[in-house]
């Protein structure tokens, strides 16, 4: 008698991404590829076994600041794309303030349903990668800061 018994799964994942701003552009434009097995190898696994993921929460602030005050974040966007940046949809729009306010001040990000939509079913689907795109201006430079978000969600599936 063969017997088989699928196992349902659900853990709790954390992870950050961290942009690097520096030099005197004021436009800036960066972009992180999302990779769930680059934050935790055990996923490797379990990926072709996911059937959901949701996003909880994202908080964000400034990690590394070198400037002095004065200087402002406005029309902060982050958007999320497939791996290749094709198909961008708006994930949250960063409030704007001032740079050294957000320093080791952690705040909480406000999430446009549709990029948390999009998000979860890149990241869900193969090659289950996204790329997250941050853009936003920054005045007066120059500056030199890091942006981290700390992204909380829930991944599950099944396995045989």
């Amino acid at each position: 008698m063969n017997s088989c018994y699928v196992v349902n799964y659900e853990e709790d994942i954390e992870f950050e991404l961290s942009y690097t701003i520096s030099g005197n552009d004021t436009a800036v434009e960066e972009s992180l590829l999302i990779d769930l097995i680059e934050y935790s190898a055990e996923y490797e696994q379990y990926i072709d076994h996911l059937e959901g993921i949701d996003i909880l929460s994202v908080t964000y602030m400034v990690t590394k600041y070198s400037g002095t005050g004065g200087q402002f974040l406005r029309g902060g966007v982050l958007t999320v794309s497939d791996e290749n940046g094709s198909g961008p949809v708006v994930f949250a729009v960063i409030p704007d303030s001032e740079l050294l306010l957000l320093f080791t001040s952690e705040q909480v990000l406000e999430l446009e349903p549709e990029g948390i939509d999009r998000a979860e079913e890149l990241v869900l689907n193969a090659p289950n990668r996204c790329r997250s795109i941050l853009s936003a201006t920054i005045s007066p430079p120059p500056v030199d800061f890091t942006i981290t978000f700390h992204i909380k969600a829930t991944v599950s599936g099944s396995l045989l």
